[in-house]
């Protein structure tokens, strides 16, 4: 049972209260308000957003999101050493993520997004080996995609997506033995998609939308990610014939997103194996030859998008057989002949 503040707390536990006060402190915006209830009237276990563990009363879960907060993240963050999960998401903190944040070793998920964080990721985090889930998407963080991310051997999902990180990605990200997700759309990374990426075992879903990932082909080890469901590398500067190992990919339910780059060379008859697929948007590229008949094999398939490329000849009658079909668009290509009915 939870016990007034009046009492006297074990060192450690008075770290963890006077850290938790020293956040507020930075706190300038509390829309609900969130901050009522840490006072001194009651146990700091008892405050609104936090969670402590039931043998040591030690600060576990600090979850603040969607409260309208504005303000910063103290350094005092970094004392709270028990800390399994930080959830700051869809708030207005803005400054920097303040390196202290590296000594939180038992740290197993941090929620940062839909923020104004700026400045770098801290390079001081190599010691999070519990880390499953870090997800910082829309902030104001830039610098090139840290190499230290490569370490965090337990992350199952990097979410980065939104921010200002630039360069390439690093090779080294294909260490990450156990991600399922790794989201980096709307940022300015450049040069290729690594080959090492194919090691991504687990990879579910991998999204690298917007960026200026320049002139070289998507890499064949891609179709190693046997769990892919959803692969998105829209609006890149991609070129060279889609690997064929893609379309042997079954996994894929979710879609397939490689519109809005230079790809070029035919549609291969292998699409057909795409069973599961829901959405397939290669448009706006230089895709050529005939719209292949095997498209009909898609059953599940919702959105087709073909739309701006170079194919031609005629529509294949056997596309009247995709019955879930909800938007399709063929429009400003070679094609000829009657639309299927």
């Amino acid at each position: 049972m939870a016990t007034s503040s009046t009492t006297a707390l074990p060192m450690s536990n008075e770290t963890d209260r006077q850290s938790l006060l020293a956040i507020k402190d930075l706190v300038q915006g509390d829309a609900f308000p969130v901050f009522r209830s840490w006072n001194h009237s009651i146990h700091f276990c008892m405050w609104e957003g936090v969670k402590c563990g039931r043998k040591h009363q030690r600060v576990t879960i600090l979850e603040l999101s969607s409260r309208g907060l504005v303000g910063s993240l103290s350094p005092h963050v970094g004392n709270l050493t028990f800390l399994r999960t930080i959830n700051l998401g869809d708030n207005n903190f803005h400054g920097t993520i303040p390196k202290e944040i590296g000594r939180l070793f038992r740290l197993q998920q941090l929620i940062l997004a839909n923020n104004s964080f700026e400045g770098k990721l801290p390079t001081n985090i190599t010691g999070w080996s519990n880390i499953k889930e870090i997800n910082l998407f829309n902030n104001s963080l830039g610098g090139e995609m840290t190499v230290v991310v490569s370490s965090l051997s337990s992350l199952t999902r990097l979410v980065l997506g939104r921010n200002n990180f630039r360069g390439s990605i690093p090779a080294s990200f294909g260490n990450l033995s156990a991600l399922s997700v790794l989201s980096s759309v709307f940022n300015k990374l450049s040069g290729s998609i690594p080959y090492e990426l194919g090691r991504l075992y687990k990879l579910r879903v991998l999204v690298l939308s917007y960026n200026n990932l320049t002139e070289e082909r998507i890499p064949d080890s891609l179709g190693n990610c046997k769990r892919l469901q959803s692969l998105h590398l829209g609006s890149n500067k991609l070129t060279g014939m889609i690997p064929g190992p893609i379309f042997e990919l079954s996994s894929l339910s979710i879609g397939l997103f490689l519109s809005d780059n230079q790809l070029t060379g035919p549609i291969p008859t292998q699409i057909g194996n795409l069973r599961n697929l829901g959405h397939l948007d290669l448009s706006e590229n230089k895709l050529s030859g005939g719209i292949p008949a095997t498209l009909s094999s898609l059953q599940v398939l919702e959105v087709l998008s073909l739309a701006g490329n170079h194919f031609e000849g005629p529509i294949p009658a056997s596309l009247n057989q995709l019955k879930g079909i909800r938007i399709l668009d063929l429009s400003h290509n070679i094609l000829s002949g009657q639309i299927p009915c």
